[in-house]
């Protein structure tokens, strides 16, 4: 997952791109999941194309369940489960 392009990795996961106004120190992004399984990861614009890349790939992987060895340990995430839908 982490060597597939972007334009790639989105559709397989049914994911797509918006940006968010929200800023604050650390805050890289989140995602929101409808319930018919559309993932939807929101990144602020200050972030460069690198951060923002990686944000992307570590929310799609906490979506996963998978590992998130191979990323920094500075990014984390919450989940909350609200029913309906699910954001992390």
């Amino acid at each position: 997952m982490c060597s597939l392009p972007l334009d790639v990795l989105l559709p397989m996961v049914n994911a797509r791109l918006a940006a968010t106004e929200i800023s604050g120190k650390g805050f890289f992004g989140y995602a929101t999941i409808t319930r018919a399984g559309r993932l939807t990861i929101y990144t602020p614009d200050y972030l460069d194309d690198d951060g923002r890349d990686a944000a992307i790939r570590f929310l799609i992987t906490k979506h996963l369940g998978l590992s998130s060895h191979l990323f920094p340990e500075m990014l984390q995430a919450t989940v909350f489960n609200l029913g309906s839908e699910v954001q992390a």
